[in-house]
């Protein structure tokens, strides 16, 4: 099956050369790394792109005088990568009470099809670094970006909202324009599109 996959990032331009067949779920994708190298304690400083231990970052910003909004600002970029990190542990809690074969989204990577392309350039606006087409061979699932659960929802209610995720109504995803596939298993780079 031919899909697309985004990289919003180039860091793996290397691996990503055209006729290249990577084998896609043996650790930790990009996103989930980023939270495992955060915790719960760091608060990522677009400063100097990168986390740092919240305590000490939030000191600083009051030592330094920075004003209410740099401080909003800081604050934001903690609670999302919070929420974030909330929200993706309990879709894999109930991926593993629905069906543990499903694709994990901390080690598979996010591919779509053609019809919802659009939707994910838009999306990505000007993170997007690259788009390729590759052919996957292995276990893929196929969801909607819509059926994810809300980051800023109550915990009950994401849990709610990734029963649906993990078991979207199929007439739902025929017309839907921002579909995304869950996939792990051997993917051939066939083209570069941009």
């Amino acid at each position: 099956m031919e899909l697309y996959h985004i990289h919003s990032h180039n860091s793996y331009d290397d691996l990503y050369k055209v006729g290249n067949t990577i084998t896609i779920g043996e650790s930790y994708n990009s996103m989930t790394q980023k939270f495992m190298d955060s915790g719960a304690t760091k608060i990522f400083n677009p400063n100097i792109n990168d986390y740092v231990d919240f305590q000490d970052e939030a000191k600083k910003m009051f030592m330094y005088g920075l004003t209410p909004q740099e401080i909003y600002n800081n604050l934001c970029y903690f609670l999302n990568d919070v929420r974030m990190n909330s929200r993706e542990f309990i879709l894999e809690q109930i991926r593993l009470t629905i069906d543990k074969e499903l694709p994990s989204r901390y080690k598979c990577i996010w591919l779509t099809d053609e019809e919802s392309l659009d939707f994910w350039k838009k999306s990505f606006k000007n993170r997007l670094d690259s788009i390729y087409k590759v052919e996957v061979d292995g276990n893929l699932f196929t969801s909607s970006e819509s059926l994810l659960p809300n980051p800023t929802a109550l915990h009950k209610e994401m849990y709610e909202q990734a029963y649906k995720y993990w078991q979207p109504d199929q007439e739902y995803l025929k017309n839907a324009k921002d579909k995304e596939y869950l996939f792990t298993g051997e993917l051939k780079i066939l083209k570069k599109i941009k």
